[in-house]
């Protein structure tokens, strides 16, 4: 497996969470009412449940391996016990690797998809507005939600209020998608004129491997890679957005590193935007982020992560697995999908031959494959899973 949300891997660890508690009340009684009941793996493992067995869904997983003749399973509890090989594209360190994972989980190193093509902005708007505020002595930060729906009008009250009010002479880039709302008069005013004393500039789009060289702080939405190149960069750095997916997650490594404050939802962002920027810039770091933001080391800035992660994947298929010899059947026919040859890590070429050639010996051959791989694997065939390590069969 590749698993770029290490948070989905379930752990006894009462600390690991599937879901990264925030702060979203006035009130925090209620914040801690739903940290204990909506994000640990328990209720996530009860969610997963109800789906994978939906009475009323069709084509349900639980659905689908019942057409096919194979019993129910607990994913991870499958994946454990035959030692499944898992790849995390995170450097190890990154976070606190749960004691009770198996130990065919390997954390590898960041993987990102950073564009070669100009932006078209290298020459333009942007490089002069980065060379007018370091000739007038200003602080520059950029705001990127990537391609999560934030309003528009959150968007600027947050970066007009940074500029008007942060301590230091602060310039602001928003990177990301304008979403129609229906702006103040006030509010769209002040911005044109921020924009106007080139304080505020707005893009859809822009190089990060270019733009972020700039920066002095970053406010991020908690991806992967735009989290990591902007945290290779050295700055203070604070997540905040709709924070979905693996979003919680990076926040909170950035908290943890001591780089930012605690993450936030946007909503609670604009009230501290300004504290924010503030301690970011603040020569004398008040909350050590500068400080800590220095002394991490997260790669090279140049590095993708492209490399490291194909050869982790090739040694994996390159390794011989543990093959005690063909198990047998508990009851009727057995049809081996896999014979020596072909239980080889990595070797899909004979696997895929394999399957090739029962394939075309079948007669659904062409036009039914699940009815074929049905005939193929039966629930009883295998006694066990012992000894297949490293083989995973998705359907």
């Amino acid at each position: 497996g590749f698993i770029l949300q290490p948070s989905c891997i379930p752990s006894r660890t009462s600390s690991w969470t599937a879901v990264q508690a925030i702060t979203t009340h006035s009130a925090s009684m209620v914040d801690r009412a739903e940290e204990a009941v909506f994000t640990s793996h328990s209720t996530l493992g009860t969610l997963k449940a109800m789906f994978e067995n939906n009475p009323f869904g069709k084509w349900t997983l639980a659905a689908v391996r019942k057409h096919l003749g194979l019993r129910p399973v607990n994913t991870w509890s499958t994946l454990q016990a035959i030692r499944s090989p898992i790849v995390i594209p995170i450097k190890e360190g990154t976070f606190e690797r749960p004691p009770d994972w198996w130990d065919n989980v390997w954390c590898s190193d960041f993987i990102f998809l950073r564009s070669r093509a100009s932006s078209g902005h290298e020459g333009g708007p942007l490089l002069d507005f980065i060379a007018n505020a370091r000739s007038e002595g200003f602080k520059l930060c950029v705001v990127t939600f990537s391609s999560m729906q934030v309003s528009r009008k959150t968007v600027l009250r947050i970066c007009t209020r940074m500029v008007n009010e942060c301590k230091f002479n602060l310039c602001v880039i928003y990177v990301g998608k304008r979403y129609g709302d229906n702006l103040p008069i006030d509010l769209e005013q002040e911005a044109e004129r921020q924009v106007v004393a080139k304080r505020f500039l707005d893009l859809e789009r822009a190089d990060f491997g270019m733009l972020f060289k700039y920066m002095d702080c970053f406010v991020v939405h908690g991806g992967l890679g735009t989290t990591i190149e902007a945290l290779r960069m050295k700055k203070p750095c604070v997540v905040t957005g709709p924070l979905l997916m693996d979003q919680r997650f990076w926040g909170n490594v950035c908290h943890t590193k001591g780089v930012g404050p605690e993450v936030q939802h946007i909503e609670m962002f604009r009230k501290t935007c300004v504290e924010f920027v503030n301690g970011a810039l603040d020569p004398a770091d008040p909350y050590s982020w500068q400080a800590n933001a220095l002394a991490q080391e997260w790669g090279d800035e140049e590095d993708d992560g492209l490399a490291t992660n194909a050869q982790i994947f090739q040694a994996l298929f390159d390794t011989e697995p543990k093959y005690p010899g063909p198990p047998k059947p508990q009851s009727g026919p057995l049809v081996r999908l896999f014979d020596e040859s072909s239980l080889r890590i990595g070797s899909f070429g004979s696997f895929g031959s394999s399957f090739a050639s029962r394939s075309e010996n079948s007669p659904n051959q062409g036009t039914n494959q699940m009815c074929s791989l049905s005939q193929l694997v039966r629930e009883d065939s295998f006694e066990s899973v012992e000894g297949f390590e490293n083989v995973v069969v998705s359907i």
